[in-house]
């Protein structure tokens, strides 16, 4: 049964992909780990732990991609994002597992993008906001930045900017 499933989900896509795509060289170029509609974003990142960074996003079909993050100080990010149409420029929610210093604060979260300019090319500024759970955060690190304690840690805001 599984299978099967599998098979209908495959040929479906391939039907989706070349419905939108009807020339064999654009459905290459789609699909290949540097296609058009996957993401490169550098940018900043402030809540929890605050970082620059570069992120990759490999989009598996127009809708859903998935992408890692890398930054500094060290940071890493991993997540899927589903975007709300097929192109580049398309609004995004971001689940994400975020681990910051080393394992000094780690927070599992949801993040919406938006491109705000300019609205007519592949590339732009993204505004992103979002509100991440706390998963565990170093002791030492939490009396630093947060002097009022673990209560207020549940959950946190963030923000941030992409290019």
């Amino acid at each position: 049964m599984k299978k099967y499933l599998l098979s209908i989900f495959l040929v479906s896509q391939s039907l989706i992909l070349i419905s939108q795509n009807p020339n064999p060289s654009q459905i290459a170029k789609k699909t290949s780990i540097w296609g058009y509609n996957n993401l490169i974003e550098i940018g900043s990142r402030v809540g929890g732990y605050n970082i620059l960074f570069a992120d990759y996003e490999y989009r598996y079909n127009g809708h859903i991609g998935l992408h890692a993050t890398i930054g500094y100080p060290f940071g890493l990010i991993g997540g899927l994002k589903a975007h709300l149409s097929g192109t580049r420029r398309a609004p995004y929610f971001d689940l994400y597992y975020y681990n910051g210093g080393l394992n000094k604060i780690e927070q599992l979260g949801l993040d919406f993008c938006v491109n705000i300019f300019p609205p007519w090319q592949s590339y732009g500024i993204f505004l992103k906001a979002g509100v991440g759970k706390v998963l565990s955060i170093d002791n030492d690190y939490e009396k630093t930045e947060f002097p009022n304690g673990r209560n207020n840690l549940m959950f946190l805001m963030s923000a941030g900017i992409n290019l």
